[in-house]
């Protein structure tokens, strides 16, 4: 018997509007400081933000501060150790820049050079305000929702998948929440989904992993193996 979930579901999409904090750094330290400083949405922002905008070539770390220290300061043993950093391996966004701070403490500890040697460019801190809209789009079967998750845009990746993991309670992302009203139907593919690393993805790449877990755990008569 096939357990159906409670609601349909809704497929929002997003955009991110970019607003200064004001915050800029020029130096390991003032990053120190400006990440002490800057609000969460800000630290979200520049982990994830990334992801909304246009890609030239393949990325090499998984956020902002990483890209900086890399590319203006030359220190790439320290844009390593931010880009291993993830959210999704912190409880909260709090508790993510008590690490970056922690990591570039040590960083500058002994080493007054790297702590005021300055960048060929600063780094402005920004924030982000996410516009959410319905796209009008509904899934209440599990073949809705396979051909939906084909046609969707990536934004609508981005909410449900990046977004959702910051703002539900359970840090669940919106796909895996409502396939568990399936039960044990879904339980395959919701593993799946959970083993797709996301931190250098493009939303893209992220659409077709879900596509890919979806194939192997709900295969339809037709599908290519």
């Amino acid at each position: 018997m096939t357990v159906e979930p409670m609601e349909p579901f809704r497929f929002h999409s997003c955009e991110m509007a970019i607003v200064s904090t004001g915050l800029v750094a020029r130096t390991l330290s003032e990053l120190r400081d400006c990440v002490r400083r800057a609000p969460e949405g800000s630290l979200h922002t520049h982990f994830w933000g990334w992801k909304m905008r246009p890609q030239l070539g393949e990325r090499e770390y998984t956020n902002d501060l990483a890209n900086w220290v890399a590319s203006t300061l030359r220190d790439r043993g320290m844009a390593e150790k931010l880009s291993a950093l993830s959210p999704k391996d912190f409880e909260d966004l709090d508790s993510l820049r008590e690490e970056i701070i922690s990591v570039l403490d040590r960083r500058l500890e002994g080493d007054d050079a790297m702590a005021w040697s300055r960048a060929s460019h600063p780094f402005f801190f920004t924030d982000s305000r996410m516009l959410v809209f319905d796209t009008g789009q509904t899934a209440s079967t599990l073949k809705e929702f396979r051909e939906a998750i084909r046609t969707i845009d990536t934004n609508s990746i981005f909410y449900h998948v990046i977004d959702a993991v910051r703002r539900t309670p359970g840090h669940e992302d919106d796909f895996s929440a409502w396939l568990s009203g399936f039960g044990e139907l879904t339980a395959n593919l919701r593993a799946r989904l959970r083993r797709i690393d996301t931190a250098l993805l493009t939303l893209g790449e992220i659409r077709e992993k879900i596509n890919s877990a979806i194939r192997k755990s709900l295969p339809w008569e037709g599908d290519e193996q």
